[in-house]
């Protein structure tokens, strides 16, 4: 770990001294702490990271902040701008539309689905072990999966 005193670590951060016993004296952390007669010892990295750390915590602050009525407006508005680009776009698909579509494809995999059983069926007679049922079973839930793959539903 890399150390420096004070006036290091302020040319470094390009800071003035004082402002980095500030940093301290919010918690910043320090190895030890100088005076006029002793050398300050500090960690470069360590306070890069509070600095990161305060950051993250301060812009999390702003963001739980109400925002004022002209703010929000401006959000809406860009909000609004961004929605009609999309349609425009025709990047937007109507929840409805949507909802039709999963449905029609929800109906028809369950209908492949149940139908393996009547095509399994004649295939399993006289079938002696478990081994060949289990063949049989999974080529055909196969063909099923391959069937709806190949439909894109």
């Amino acid at each position: 770990m890399k150390t420096v005193n004070l006036n290091e670590a302020a040319a470094l951060l390009n800071k003035r001294p004082a402002t980095i016993k500030a940093w301290f004296a919010k918690g910043c952390p320090v190895i030890k702490k100088g005076n006029q007669k002793k050398e300050w010892v500090i960690s470069i990295a360590d306070v890069m990271d509070w600095k990161e750390k305060e950051a993250k915590k301060e812009h999390e602050a702003k963001q739980d902040e109400p925002l004022s009525w002209e703010a929000r407006k401006q959000k809406a508005d860009a909000e609004l701008a961004e929605i009609k680009t999309a349609k425009a776009k025709g990047e937007v698909a109507l929840l409805d539309e949507i909802e039709r579509q999963y449905n029609e494809a929800a109906h028809e995999i369950k209908a492949r689905l149940r139908q393996i059983p009547s095509r399994a069926a004649p295939q399993l007679l006289g079938v002696k072990t478990e081994k060949e049922i289990k063949v049989i079973l999974l080529d055909e839930i196969d063909e099923a999966l391959l069937s709806i793959a190949k439909d894109e539903l």
